[in-house]
């Protein structure tokens, strides 16, 4: 099931152009199906080691050039202000 979910977030969001081209409907449906592959997850501890190394963004609900860590740090420290530049 989960690998399932998995192929069929990847088909989805491969022609979104990391999420900028979704409308919101494609947005609620990439959610959806998140929220499916999250609801699998019955491991309550963190993961740790297993998510070591180095990752491809393919999608993101935000602007893409700003869900690096570096944005993320920021927002966090403006006190979660999504925009404040």
């Amino acid at each position: 099931a989960a690998y399932d979910l998995k192929q069929q977030l990847l088909k989805m969001v491969a022609a979104f152009d990391r999420g900028q081209a979704a409308t919101k409907a494609q947005r609620a449906d990439v959610a959806e199906v998140i929220g499916q592959l999250e609801s699998l997850n019955d491991d309550t501890q963190p993961v740790g080691k297993l998510v070591e190394g180095t990752w491809r963004l393919v999608y993101s609900s935000d602007n893409p050039t700003r869900s690096s860590p570096l944005w993320w740090a920021t927002r966090q420290l403006a006190g979660g202000i999504p925009d404040f530049i």
